[in-house]
C-alpha cells in the first residue's frame, strides 16, 4: 500500500513588485531579448511547514526597455516533509509549480499596467529554477 502525501498551500503574498522604465531605450522594431533571473529560495518553518520564495528579475542595462523585480513568498503545509523522501520531493518540486503562474502572471500585469508591451515570461522546467545565494 502506497503512503499518501498531502501538499496544501497555506498563503501566498507578493513581497516585491518594483518596475523602472528607461527613459533613454529605443523599442527597435524586432523583438527584444530581456534575460530574466528566477530564483527559487526554500526555508524551513517547522517540521510540517515550508515557505518557498520565488524571484523574478530582470537587472537594469541600456539595452533593455526596463528592470524590474518581483519576489512572491508561498507557505506550504506537508506533515513531516523533511523526514520522508517523497514528502521532501513533492515540496522541493511542486511548490515551485503551484508558484510559479502566480509569478508569471504578476509580471505580465505589472507590465502591462506599466504602459509597456507586455512581458510574458516563458513556460519553464521549473526544476531548472537556481537556489538563489545571497
Amino acid at each position: 500500500m502506497e503512503k499518501q502525501v498531502s501538499l496544501r498551500m497555506l498563503n501566498f503574498n507578493f513581497i516585491e513588485l518594483k518596475f523602472e522604465l528607461n527613459p533613454t531605450f529605443v523599442w527597435p522594431k524586432r523583438s527584444v531579448v530581456m534575460d530574466p533571473i528566477i530564483e527559487k529560495k526554500i526555508t524551513k518553518i517547522d517540521e510540517n511547514k515550508v515557505e518557498v520564495c520565488l524571484f523574478f528579475r530582470i537587472d537594469p542595462n541600456e539595452n533593455k526597455p526596463f528592470a524590474s523585480k518581483v519576489a512572491l513568498i508561498g507557505v506550504f503545509e506537508c506533515k513531516g516533509w523533511e523526514k520522508d523522501k517523497v514528502s521532501k520531493t513533492l515540496v522541493e518540486m511542486n511548490t515551485v509549480n503551484i508558484l510559479f503562474p502566480y509569478l508569471r502572471q504578476a509580471v505580465t500585469n505589472l507590465t502591462t499596467t506599466a504602459g509597456v508591451p507586455p512581458y510574458i515570461l516563458p513556460i519553464i522546467n521549473t526544476q531548472t529554477i537556481q537556489e538563489k545565494v545571497e
